[in-house]
């Protein structure tokens, strides 16, 4: 990434779910190193468009940049992170699946998953009890959310 790149960049940007307009002709420039952040109402588009920038909605008109790469770009993802608004561990995966998963969504290549899956698990604790870490992974979000203070805890079989 050059320097002198733009960490956001869009022209024009919109998107639209049949007839509501969720997005209308957003344009934007964040310099590299800035803080930058979305304020606004309910329905006022913000998660919207953090979705179109890291590629999880596709825009329905402008384009936009992402560390000099097109939106939904893989290698520019490499480069954030993001937490959905409503994250939530998938219960009906087991740990391994879970984390093969992710491990495509961040382009990780296929022959190095199998051994990155094992090294994550091994990491944690879990290496010899996957097949319940689905759950306790889910456990654990409840209680480091309990010990963060939030002001929303995740409710059983909600999200």
């Amino acid at each position: 990434m050059a320097t002198t790149e733009l960490a956001v960049e869009t022209v024009g940007l919109r998107k639209e779910y049949g007839q509501r307009v969720a997005v209308a002709n957003l344009s934007i420039q964040v310099p590299p190193g800035e803080v930058f952040g979305f304020l606004g109402p309910n329905g006022a588009g913000k998660s919207t468009t953090v979705k179109m920038l890291v590629g999880l909605a596709r825009p329905s008109g402008g384009h936009g940049t992402l560390f000099g790469r097109p939106l939904g770009d893989t290698a520019a993802r490499r480069w954030l992170g993001f937490l959905p608004e409503q994250f939530r561990f998938h219960e009906w995966l087991r740990a391994e699946e879970f984390l093969e998963l992710h491990a495509s969504l961040y382009g990780v290549p296929k022959r190095e998953r199998p051994r990155r899956i094992a090294e994550a698990l091994t990491l944690v604790g879990l290496g010899a009890r996957a097949r319940f870490a689905a759950h306790l992974l889910q456990r654990h979000a409840a209680a480091h959310w309990d010990r963060a203070g939030a002001d929303r805890r995740p409710q059983a079989g909600h999200p």
